[in-house]
């Protein structure tokens, strides 16, 4: 009976409690999938935004949708109704098709069932004069509403040997059609319909078939943008030309056509042509900028990101030469966070500047202690004493990640250092102590006991340990201990790099690890638990979750524990003693016996935030998950924890005393 109360108390407590976020500061944000009806503008960022004032404002409005779902995939208006359409993922499988005929003040679904077909993933829809036309994975023939999806019809199938198209525009009972072509060795191109969709030809007479990115349909011209140019036909594509020029090999974004003006959005920037082909002008503001969507309505509205993938801005221009910045507030994505208790640090990038902050607490406010316009995201931030660190990074390599900062007074000034050239780009960089880093980089393992002053190559006597640092990426603190882990490796040491240990071990149960990607783990006393995956591309089926209780000798895969959560994938990992926490795509797990029964504990967070992953901490007598979409924070009384915490500076001590409850 005991037993049985204690059960009941603890799943008590599971159901009525949940997690609370901290403060965190609000930045600049662009906005995506732009349209317009007659009186507002329309974009999505997570959630339908609308604007009456040409953009000078901008109000939230999602009454009506679910409180979760993915990305917004495309808002298309038509007659000034607004229909939204979200993609699937891992953690939301089921994809929304909504409209509103009140300027998003309520939003209804398109048809109470929205399984269209055999397949509910859609690729493409276009909305006319309140008729959906609409193509599907899987599915070779349009499928069509005329009644907000109340009832759908398909049309007849096409040849069975076209693969699934992905694009799709229509004018009455024009109809166009495209495969993106990213398998170049099965390509489809275009095909065109006039009588509806009853039946299709291909139009593909010297057009470039793989790579379409996007296509427009008006009177008899089709515009056709490529990864690698532009084309057009005024002929319904019995015969195409090929953009020449500035625009001769860009990659295509957006089509625009305005008062017979033909812009594109390219990753080149923004061009403009009068003779649809022939004749080019760039427009000089976007120069060097990666544009990625043109809107007209009574102003221009434009998309666009720099090279290196930052800095994202929706612009607005009445003439495309005076340009401003839309500024829609949101919540700061956060690139970096350390906990040092009772001081929280975390970093932020917005669309012109780089902060980092300081609370003092969780529930305090945030102190700006670094700013500068920097066009960087910051990781691997730490801090030791005085001593604060921070590895500067941009999404693609370069020389230019050779860059870090650091401040010696708590966060009061800082200076920007960079490792010798020759050391190539930056991987990771770790504090050892105050004085001395350790970095990994594309060309070697190196320290420095003077804050990167001098450096010096690192070199251990065992040779499989030097053969271990080649293939990590990644290192975390936890106590006295530092650890190295990547490519097959988890490797052990201390501050002082007097001590290592190899904990995926060289016998016959785990030397197959070697060949995997360790991408997070956590370790107490001999239980080590590590997330896994093997190939390229990341996604549930690759994903393993294992376990070992006896510091790395065995292992268990404990991932079927959780096959109820269909596209379980695990991404981040805690253990303290019995207790374990781990954050999926599923959403956020507890385990009060080492991983042998779990419980759901995500209530509170949104299913974004769960599925970006995050890591967890213990904070006094709470557990924090910090997330690049928040920080968020419970009681550990709430889930049966008792702590005992001795607090120091850097708060490395923890005990639990006892486990309890224990049924």
């Amino acid at each position: 009976m005991k037993t049985i109360l204690l059960l009941l108390f603890i799943l008590n407590l599971l159901l009525f409690s949940q997690w609370k976020e901290i403060e965190r500061p609000e930045t600049v944000s662009s906005l995506k999938n732009l349209n317009s009806g007659s009186d507002f503008i329309v974009g999505n960022l997570s959630k339908p935004y609308f604007s009456f004032d040409n953009g000078k404002t901008w109000e939230e409005r999602a009454n009506g949708l679910p409180e979760e779902y993915g990305g917004i995939y495309k808002i298309e208006v038509d007659n000034d109704v607004v229909f939204l359409y979200t993609l699937t993922s891992f953690y939301n499988e089921e994809a929304i098709f909504y409209y509103t005929t009140n300027h998003g003040l309520n939003w209804k679904k398109v048809g109470e069932n929205q399984n269209y077909s055999s397949s509910n993933i859609m690729n493409d829809f276009v909305v006319k004069n309140g008729r959906i036309n609409s193509i599907h994975y899987g599915v070779k023939g349009i499928i069509t509403s005329e009644n907000y999806g109340e009832s759908w019809d398909t049309l007849p199938q096409w040849n069975n040997n076209i693969t699934s198209m992905h694009l799709i525009d229509y004018n009455h009972d024009t109809i166009i059609i495209a495969d993106r072509g990213l398998n170049r060795n099965n390509c489809s191109g275009i095909m065109l319909s006039l009588n509806g969709g009853i039946s299709w030809e291909q139009i593909n007479n010297g057009l470039e078939i793989c790579g379409i990115t996007c296509i427009k349909l008006i009177g008899n011209n089709i515009y056709v943008g490529k990864d690698n140019g532009f084309y057009f036909s005024d002929d319904l594509g019995k015969n195409w030309k090929k953009a020449g020029s500035l625009v001769f090999n860009s990659y295509i974004n957006d089509i625009e056509i305005i008062n017979d003006t033909l812009y594109l959005a390219t990753n080149d920037g923004l061009f403009k042509s009068i003779d649809i082909w022939k004749e080019w002008e760039e427009i000089s503001f976007f120069k060097q900028k990666r544009v990625k969507e043109i809107l007209f309505n009574n102003r221009f509205y434009i998309t666009s990101q720099n090279f290196d993938y930052l800095k994202n801005y929706t612009y607005s221009s009445n003439n495309l030469e005076n340009f401003e910045i839309q500024n829609l507030y949101v919540k700061s994505i956060l690139d970096d966070i350390f906990i040092e208790y009772p001081n929280i640090y975390f970093s932020t990038s917005n669309l012109s500047s780089n902060f980092i902050y300081k609370k003092e607490g969780l529930k305090s406010n945030y102190n700006k202690i670094f700013f500068d316009s920097i066009d960087f995201y910051f990781k691997n931030l730490s801090k030791i004493d005085d001593v604060i660190v921070s590895r500067l990074t941009k999404p693609t390599r370069s020389s230019e990640n050779n860059k870090y900062i650091i401040s010696t007074d708590n966060g009061i000034t800082w200076n920007f250092h960079q490792i010798p050239i020759e050391l190539n780009s930056l991987v990771n960089i770790t504090q050892l102590n105050k004085d001395s880093l350790f970095i990994i980089s594309q060309n070697g393992v190196y320290l420095s006991s003077n804050l990167g002053i001098k450096w010096a190559q690192y070199e251990h006597s065992d040779s499989l340990i030097n053969e271990g640092l080649t293939k990590v990426s990644k290192s975390k603190k936890n106590k006295d201990k530092i650890y190295f882990y990547g490519g097959g490796r988890i490797l052990e040491t201390d501050k002082n790099l007097s001590n290592w240990e190899s904990l995926i071990r060289e016998n016959s149960n785990s030397l197959y690890l070697f060949t995997k990607n360790i991408l997070e783990f956590s370790k107490d006393k001999n239980n080590i638990f590590i997330i896994l995956h093997q190939g390229g591309f990341v996604e549930p089926t690759s994903i393993d979750f294992m376990h070992s209780k006896d510091n790395g000798v065995t292992w268990q895969n404990i991932k079927s524990k959780f096959s109820e959560y269909p596209n379980f994938r695990p991404i981040n990992v805690f253990n303290e003693n019995d207790y374990v926490f781990l954050s999926s795509t599923s959403g956020l797990f507890f385990s009060k016996d080492n991983g042998e029964i779990w419980y759901k504990i995500d209530e509170g967070i949104s299913n974004n935030a769960k599925s970006t992953g995050g890591k967890f901490e213990i904070y006094d007598d709470k557990i924090v998950y910090c997330s690049p979409l928040g920080i968020f924070y419970r009681d550990l009384e709430e889930l049966g924890i008792v702590l005992s915490v001795q607090k120091t500076e850097t708060r490395n001590y923890l005990w639990i005393n006892p486990p309890y409850p224990q049924p």
